[in-house]
């Protein structure tokens, strides 16, 4: 190693040379005793010793390149689940050592067992209920835990999904008058099922407060010269929030909106609606009785949807 330095208003340029050498390096970076233990069908206990510093884990069927990972702190320890039975897999692991990671190595394998517990994975009694202009209840039994529900104009491929792991979920921002086919998608025994399974509804004509008693006519509403179903400005404050938060929205359009709360289950835990004004539009909404996590605040009026994120911490 050398020096350079700015002295009577010049650099020095690099001189004075020194030199030393670094130690043997004693820190051996190497797991022993890797385990996998508890296997059941669809999980695996992993653990080693050896190590010190945060590790990752990577995971998958032996021969594939289906990579999944997990991160394991310093516990030198972690559960695998929703693996598929009676199937090989190998594990390795990358660990922190020495100031840099050592890339996945040392490779182990085992075998999940058998599933011999009889798990229906067939979705029975699918319904489409509370069918509107523009929204759906769709629900099923004897299928439990995630299950994705794709949702399209019939004949089309025009797919949107909803996520749940109950036995139901909310659709909404349909298009009036038009046949829908609906499929589900569940994870069951390791596994996803794919898009079998599914349904078939029609939503109603769009007819709520768009004429008038007069002359059956369409009503619409007109503010500095302009018609529209248009919202602006949609906010929740304070977002997160720890009990109630204010939602603000502007809008040119008079007229009948909904407000619903729903949980990330897609679950309606509070629903209203107002008749809001032209210009600056206020409601307030308490989450004080329910747990913190993530929800979503959807405002609906005519064909229309608007959606933001609240958080409750």
């Amino acid at each position: 190693w050398d020096i350079n330095t700015f002295c009577n208003g010049v650099w020095t340029g690099y001189d004075w040379a020194q030199t030393f050498t670094t130690l043997e390096d004693t820190i051996v970076c190497e797991p022993v005793n890797q385990l996998a233990e508890n296997i059941t069908a669809h999980s695996a206990d992993l653990s080693w010793e050896g190590l010190d510093g945060p590790t990752w884990v990577r995971y998958f069927e032996t021969g594939s390149a289906h990579y999944k990972y997990r991160y394991a702190d310093t516990t030198n320890m972690l559960s695998l689940e929703f693996l598929k039975c009676a199937t090989e897999f190998t594990w390795e692991l990358n660990t922190y050592c020495n100031g840099m990671w050592t890339g996945y190595n040392w490779p182990q394998v085992f075998t999940t067992l058998e599933d011999t517990a009889v798990v229906n994975c067939e979705p029975e009694n699918l319904t489409a209920g509370n069918v509107s202009s523009n929204s759906a209840d769709l629900s099923w039994e004897s299928i439990q835990g995630a299950t994705y529900v794709r949702y399209f104009p019939v004949g089309t491929q025009t797919y949107k999904y909803a996520f749940t792991i109950e036995t139901g979920v909310s659709i909404f921002n349909l298009l009036p008058e038009t046949d829908y086919e609906w499929q589900i998608n569940n994870y069951c025994q390791g596994s996803w099922t794919g898009y079998n399974t599914g349904g078939a509804f029609t939503t109603l004509p769009d007819t709520a407060s768009d004429f008038n008693t007069a002359g059956n006519e369409p009503k619409t509403f007109k503010v500095a010269g302009m018609e529209t179903n248009e919202i602006a400005n949609f906010y929740a404050f304070p977002n997160p929030t720890k009990m109630q938060t204010q939602i603000t929205f502007t809008t040119e359009t008079v007229g009948a909106f909904n407000v619903r709360v729903m949980n990330l289950m897609g679950s309606i835990i509070q629903e209203q609606s107002l008749i809001a004004n032209a210009g600056l539009n206020t409601l307030s909404i308490d989450l004080g009785n329910q747990g913190n996590g993530i929800y979503f605040v959807i405002l609906t009026w005519k064909n229309n949807m608007a959606k933001i994120k609240l958080i409750k911490r």
